[in-house]
């Protein structure tokens, strides 16, 4: 016997104890009374106590039977013979997933692989027992909406069958096993089940190792291969902007990687930059079996930008369309800027004199960020301010989208603008360096883990500056082991090379960060204390009124149903680098809406020759990491649901999305918190350059006009551009077959092959209507239990009148 919903019979089983315990407490309820009657009542007693007793224990059989009967019956218990076929003209319910990943668009000399799957499920649906009844899931959904509820009728599930088309999402195998339990539990009165999976199985949407507990619940899978007699791709596997930001005056390095799997070679194959639709170049390459090819593509990007602001432009990159043609274009929103605010604080600030030799601590980073410090005719990068510790202003960080904080000895005077700055979203650096003071910082902003400070600080020092003869200098250097994070991979460097270049500084001393566990459960609990949450009904974010940042961050980092651990693990720092004796080199931790990052030796050269090597690149790729993080997401690396925060001044416009087919739709502007509004993207099943059309909220049309009347008599405010690719794990097209699907599932998935036909047999099942006799039982023993209280009470009574 199975059943439809065991929890139900375990609950019943549970309540069941119910009247056992009751019947033994009522035992022990009596109290000692001396009275002069007694002997008569014990004599009475003891004559009608067999017949009390053997109510008692009828009444406790009866009333545990019907809970256990209840629970049973709420259980839906279904009889199943094990290796026995079931009559071929017994109805069932067949749950049918379709595979329209991208993947399933490859087309060759046989067809599409989605046409395929739905020439397979539609031989299958015309092949069921009529009074079937038949779900249909795509499994990346769909743009015309499928019912989740089964189709009644083969004609019914046809017509939906022909509505599937291929997307551009991943497809993933626990999803389709999540889709095809909850269709089964919608259907809880058809107990005989199908379930097909229909794809081309690609190894990418496969989990690693075994998936037997994902098949939990589910009756007999069977998985329909669906693959290509050829198997040849070649496709775009990168597209990014070298230096993650582009400006008005300099040539942007464009970095393309075009990879080739298949038989034969790729020849002649010819690579396309595209600029706002309009080809700016090309290059022709050749690529062998197995071979990645990486180009770069330079080309000025001449937008007029206002100074301190962000502009988005569209690139894209191509190749001539093959069998699969979703992966031969990929997409890339530009951001291009100019003049950008950067602060850098020091300890000499404006007084620096170069002819003097007076620099400050900050010299290099400006130097990497800004290379012609002194032209003051060229909108370049970023646009520096250049302060001291005395001469910093709240105003200088109210547009700045990067302060970099070095070699201050006590940052107290300016902790709270710093902290509210960073509360707000903005990026600040922290290093050491010079008079840099640990005592003086972790008062002031540490402040036992409420503060901007990542980790608390040692007030010992690792090492020393050369400076002191006296002693033997302490040399260490970075640990390349450690360097992981996407903040210190460089375009085209290996990451051998990478290695070589990151053993080439010496540091000399070093701030000790502190990470001992206690240390974190206290930031952790402060985190908890100080989430910015309001606990009751519903979570809202709090924020400092008034706020002083003139931009808004892009990404909402603190939501209304993510009050949990698991979410605030992401709030705790992380060590994004350590020095080959373990110590700690930078600590990053996200604090507010906002990031810090604290460098523990300088980043000038008496602490280390950190910024005398070429190993200071990833400082620069750092520094430009973080000032790109303060722009709007308009690249997305997969297609997904996603949020696109807009400007508060604009909450209140009108919004158009337009597809890259020109299909335009309204889009309605949400409340991500207090402050912060924006736009959510549902159900792209596409790849593309889409685009963002704010207009003019002041030019709604008149209540009495047609919804769907010509909107462009309306003024346009700006176009936001969105780049949407596709997930190129997929595009690899590596395959599974039967002896590893069998091995992935322990022999739980029946494999159908391309020459086999789809079993409309399935396991027999029987009494799917038992628990109706069920629930009827548990009432009839209701009824007897009445009637033996009815008739136990004047057998009570006559034996205590005798």
């Amino acid at each position: 016997m199975s059943f439809f919903a065991l929890p139900f019979a375990i609950a019943g089983l549970i309540v069941a104890i119910g009247p056992f315990l009751i019947h033994m407490l009522n035992r022990r309820r009596f109290r000692v009374m001396e009275w002069a009657a007694m002997d008569f009542l014990r004599q009475a007693l003891e004559r009608n106590r067999k017949f009390l007793r053997l109510r008692d224990l009828l009444l406790l059989l009866l009333r545990t039977l019907v809970l256990i009967l209840f629970g049973l019956a709420m259980a839906r218990p279904y009889l199943s013979s094990s290796g026995v076929a079931a009559d071929p003209d017994q109805p069932f319910h067949a749950v049918i997933i379709i595979d329209n990943s991208m993947s399933m668009g490859l087309e060759n000399l046989e067809g599409r692989l989605i046409d395929k799957a739905k020439a397979r499920a539609r031989a299958f649906i015309e092949r069921v027992p009529p009074g079937s009844r038949i779900t249909l899931i795509p499994l990346c959904g769909t743009e015309i909406g499928i019912s989740s509820d089964a189709y009644r009728s083969a004609d019914d599930a046809l017509e939906a069958l022909g509505s599937i088309n291929k997307t551009d999402r991943l497809g993933e195998l626990r999803v389709a096993l999540d889709l095809a339990r909850d269709a089964c539990q919608r259907e809880l009165d058809m107990p005989a089940k199908r379930v097909i999976f229909i794809g081309d199985q690609q190894r990418s949407n496969w989990p690693q190792g075994n998936i037997e507990a994902s098949l939990e619940g589910l009756p007999e899978v069977q998985v329909v291969q669906v693959q290509p007699s050829t198997r040849e791709n070649t496709w775009i596997s990168r597209f990014e902007l070298r230096d993650a930001i582009a400006d008005t005056s300099s040539p942007a390095t464009f970095i393309v990687e075009v990879r080739h799997e298949g038989a034969e070679p790729r020849k002649g194959l010819e690579v396309s930059l595209i600029i706002d639709r309009v080809e700016v170049a090309s290059q022709v390459i050749e690529l062998q079996p197995g071979q990645t090819r990486e180009l770069e593509f330079e080309f000025t990007l001449e937008r007029p930008v206002d100074s301190g602001e962000v502009e988005h432009v569209m690139a894209s990159v191509k190749i001539p369309a093959d069998q699969l043609t979703s992966d031969d274009q990929a997409f890339l929103a530009v951001p291009v800027v100019s003049e950008l605010p950067v602060v850098f604080v020091d300890s000499i600030g404006e007084d620096e004199n170069p002819s003097e030799g007076r620099y400050g601590e900050t010299f290099h980073l400006r130097r990497l960020l800004a290379p012609v410090i002194s032209a003051e005719d060229s909108r370049g990068l970023i646009k520096i301010r250049h302060r001291s510790i005395r001469s910093l202003e709240r105003t200088d960080l109210e547009d700045a989208r990067l302060v970099i904080v070095a070699a201050i000895a006590d940052p107290t005077s300016i902790k709270d603008w710093l902290m509210e700055y960073v509360e707000q979203g903005g990026r600040l650096v922290i290093a050491a360096g010079g008079k840099f003071d640990p005592r003086a910082w972790n008062d002031s902003a540490w402040a036992d883990g409420k503060g901007f400070l990542p980790l608390p600080l040692s007030e010992s020092f690792i090492g020393f500056v050369p400076d002191d003869t006296s002693r033997e200098p302490e040399i260490f250097q970075l640990d390349p082991k450690t360097l992981t994070h996407s903040y210190y991979q460089l375009p085209s460097v290996s990451q051998e090379e990478l290695a070589d270049l990151f053993t080439l500084p010496y540091f000399f001393k070093a701030t000790e960060v502190l990470e001992d566990v206690p240390i974190r459960a206290k930031l952790e609990e402060a985190l908890v204390l100080e989430t910015r949450f309001v606990q009751g009904t519903s979570n809202k974010q709090v924020q400092k009124e008034p706020r002083w940042l003139r931009w808004s961050p892009p990404e909402l980092l603190f939501k209304g149903n993510d009050n949990n651990k698991d979410y605030l693990q992401r709030f705790l720092p992380s060590i994004r680098g350590r020095y080959d004796n373990g110590k700690a080199y930078l600590v990053e931790r996200i604090v507010g809406q906002g990031k810090t990052l604290f460098i523990s030796s300088g980043v000038y050269s008496k602490w280390n020759t950190f910024t005398r090597t070429y190993a200071v690149l990833a400082m620069d790729k750092i520094l430009r990491s973080l000032i790109s993080e303060t722009f709007p997401h308009q690249t997305q690396s997969e297609v997904v649901d996603f949020q696109l925060p807009v400007r508060i001044e604009e909450r209140r416009s009108r919004f158009q999305l337009t597809s890259p087919t020109g299909v335009v739709s309204e889009m309605m502007v949400e409340a991500f918190s207090q402050n912060q509004f924006g736009l959510t993207f549902r159900q792209l099943f596409a790849a593309g350059d889409y685009q963002v059309t704010v207009l003019d909220r002041d030019a709604f049309p008149s209540a009495q006009s047609n919804s769907n009347s010509d909107n462009s008599h309306l003024s346009r405010v700006r176009e936001i551009p969105l780049a949407i690719n596709v997930h190129t794990a997929e595009s690899e097209l590596t395959y599974l077959n039967e002896e590893a699907v069998t091995e992935t599932s322990g022999g739980k998935l029946n494999w159908v092959g391309e020459d086999d036909s789809i079993l409309i047999e399935g396991i027999g099942v029987g009494g799917e209507h038992l628990w109706k006799w069920l629930m009827s039982l548990a009432l009839i023993l209701l009824v007897v239990e009445s009637l033996i209280i009815l008739m136990a009470k004047p057998q009570a009574k006559a034996g205590a009148e005798a």
